[in-house]
């Protein structure tokens, strides 16, 4: 990816849809990190699909979409 499309990938806010990975504190789950970055052997509890509103590169407002699916 170009250094110029990089930077409007991260300057142009946008809503965006990911998988990520839950971890179970026992209170409720916790947001590890997204689904595409897990490395092959790594397991987490659950996962679920999130909406967030994305601006400078951080994730705000994250909304669940559907049911959290265990692992």
């Amino acid at each position: 990816m170009s250094g110029f499309r990089k930077f409007l990938d991260i300057a142009i806010p946008r809503f965006i849809t990911e998988e990520v990975a839950l971890h179970d504190r026992g209170d409720g789950y916790e947001i590890v990190c997204a689904v595409k970055d897990i490395e092959p052997g790594e397991y987490f509890d659950a996962r679920v699909t999130i909406s967030s509103l994305q601006i400078l590169g951080f994730g705000l407002f994250p909304r669940v979409i559907g049911d959290v699916r265990p692992w």
